[in-house]
């Protein structure tokens, strides 16, 4: 009632402040002003503007005087209480012209116990576990993988990327997004159970990872060690080209292998890697004096000749390594590595003075 009373107020000032126009009206002439009348109006509503129309007794002049609409103010009337399976419901009511709306609210999340096993994960098959909403009892259940599996999409990038170093270095793997488990690091993985007796379904399982690793690290290491009590006087290469080590190289081997296999992070593998290029390069120092004190008086030079030249090798593959791989990388020093433990190999003999 207030907004209609204001309405009208409106249009009688509105009404009275407008300037009339004067045509053939004595009236207008005489007085200033039309002789107005009221001859019909509309209120405004919420929605529509509101008018009346005010007409000259004299000369018959019409004027239009329009008000806005004022428009909705809504009010809460009533809200129902949301739940995880039903959203609540608003209903609110305009205090200037009493219609009504309905809102849909929000619904609650489901407030979910803990997970329960169904069936356990396997060495080679994913498990799954179920949880219950403890309001309205929804159901979600969820496949999972024992732990330390990945698979394609997996966040995981150091894993990843330490898996995709192996099977590059095993000859599995080319151009894969490194620390992504990508298609082509998914085919790879495929490729090297298929070889090895694992399920050729591309995930890399516990197992698996675990295979792929020794694998990996008895590469890095260089040649298998001879059984105990089985080693020739000093390292032989075979007419296929594999070694047979020497005791010493053997237990040398042992011991990189076992640097390697400790260690549980990238930064643990790359002070691993450093400390057996620093294992070989003692080595080979001592084989190269070993050549030089039991060499013949006139070959000494030779063996100093021979350990400058390595020196040099070795320092100028080292830069090209790190331009290659990165400084201080692992493949960097994984080369430097192989270089260093094949020198002390064929150095071996030397140092035997054979």
């Amino acid at each position: 009632m207030k907004k209609v009373l204001s309405a009208l107020l409106a249009m009688t000032l509105l009404a009275c402040a407008l300037p009339a126009m004067a045509l053939d009206c004595w009236y207008f002439e005489k007085y200033g002003d039309h002789d107005y009348e009221q001859v019909d109006m509309k209120l405004p509503t919420c929605t529509t503007d509101g008018y009346y129309l005010l007409e000259c007794r004299q000369c018959g002049y019409n004027r239009k005087v329009t008000t806005e609409a004022y428009r909705h103010e809504w009010a809460i009337t009533s809200e129902t209480t949301p739940t995880c399976t039903q959203a609540s419901i608003i209903t609110y009511q305009c205090s200037n012209c009493h219609k009504t709306r309905i809102e849909r609210g929000f619904k609650l999340p489901h407030t979910y116990g803990s997970w329960t096993t169904v069936q356990p994960a396997g060495d080679f098959s994913a498990g799954t576990c179920t949880r219950s909403c403890t309001v309205c009892g929804h159901r979600d259940e969820m496949s999972f993988y024992p732990d330390g599996t990945l698979y394609r999409g997996i966040s995981a990038w150091t894993r990843v990327r330490t898996m995709q170093q192996q099977l590059t270095d095993l000859g599995y793997l080319e151009n894969a997004e490194a620390g992504q488990f990508d298609r082509n690091t998914e085919e790879a993985v495929r490729a090297y159970a298929a070889d090895n007796g694992f399920p050729a379904d591309g995930i890399a399982w516990p197992l698996l990872l675990s295979s792929l690793e020794n694998d990996w690290n008895l590469l890095q290491a260089g040649p298998e060690a001879a059984p105990a009590g089985d080693h020739p006087a000093h390292c032989t290469r075979g007419e296929d080209g594999a070694w047979e080590l020497c005791a010493r190289h053997a237990e040398l081997a042992a011991e990189a292998r076992e640097l390697l296999s400790s260690a549980a992070t990238e930064e643990d593998r790359l002070g691993a890697l450093n400390d057996i290029g620093t294992l070989w390069l003692n080595e080979a120092d001592r084989l190269f004096d070993a050549w030089q004190e039991g060499a013949p008086e006139g070959d000494q030079s030779l063996a100093l000749i021979a350990q400058s030249s390595f020196a040099f090798y070795l320092g100028t593959q080292k830069q090209l390594w790190e331009k290659q791989y990165g400084e201080n990388s692992a493949d960097m020093l994984a080369q430097y590595n192989q270089a260093l433990m094949d020198e002390c190999l064929q150095l071996c003999v030397m140092a035997d003075g054979e």
